[in-house]
């Protein structure tokens, strides 16, 4: 009887070991399924971040729509130009950089006005050709022109500010152009600011600022991915404003 008890008692435990055998094995094929299908979702989502970046630079590129579709990746970028209205500054202007307004030569506004915030001042250059000479015409606006040290000695802005386009400004100013007006820069100091431009009586050119929404794909596993960008009017840099206005000269 003790015979027959032990060996009971042994068969037991053997069931019991095998039990807890086969849980371990169940426990570590089931985390190797999850991390696998971990490291496919994984590689998926940066195929399709792939495909979307791929599809931004395409559309930048050709400055229109594009497509692709090869295998299981595929994106779509929408190119979307302005349409010749005002707009606001994709990001802040920092602090002694500056935007550029292209003019066209029919339709173009009597005036435009600028909106920005403190503790921003501007220097507005306007750019008039006629058909023989440039000339250039600066304004300033500085809501604190007594409280820089020194004295910035800028004009008060002649509007208010407000909102525009979905933002809110401290300040506006407007300017006034001729019909030689064919290019403004606009200078923003003392300190980073949105700046907003809203043109009056015409248009701007069309290629102001331009927006690209790219979207990728991953078919096998339908993820997606997208992206965005906003980009401005392309310009010379801010460093020619110092080196033209001040006779200076570059060197490499």
């Amino acid at each position: 009887m003790l015979k027959r008890k032990q060996s009971g008692q042994a068969v037991l435990m053997l069931i019991m070991i095998m039990a807890a055998i086969g849980s371990i094995t169940l426990s570590v094929v089931s985390r190797s399924t999850g991390g696998l299908r971990d490291q496919q979702t994984d590689t998926a989502s940066t195929r399709a971040f792939q495909a979307a970046e791929s599809g931004l630079e395409k559309a930048l590129l050709d400055r229109t729509d594009a497509e692709f579709d090869q295998g299981d990746v595929s994106f779509t970028a929408e190119y979307l130009e302005s349409l010749g209205g005002g707009f606001v500054s994709a990001r802040q202007i920092a602090e002694g950089e500056a935007i550029e307004i292209g003019l066209p030569q029919v339709g173009k506004p009597s005036a435009i006005k600028f909106y920005w915030s403190s503790p921003a001042a501007l220097m507005i250059k306007v750019y008039d050709y006629d058909t023989v000479n440039y000339q250039v015409s600066f304004s300033t606006a500085d809501a604190n022109p007594g409280g820089r040290t020194p004295s910035s000695q800028f004009s008060l802005p002649n509007d208010s500010g407000g909102g525009y386009m979905g933002n809110n400004f401290d300040y506006g100013t407007v300017v006034n152009l001729t019909a030689e007006s064919t290019l403004i820069r606009v200078n923003v100091l003392y300190g980073a600011s949105l700046v907003a431009v809203e043109p009056s009586g015409g248009n701007l050119l069309t290629d102001q600022q331009v927006k690209i929404r790219s979207v990728g794909s991953e078919d096998n596993t339908n993820i997606k991915k997208g992206l965005e960008l906003t980009k401005e009017l392309d310009m010379i840099p801010e460093i020619y404003d110092n080196v033209l206005y001040t006779k200076g000269s570059l060197s490499q």
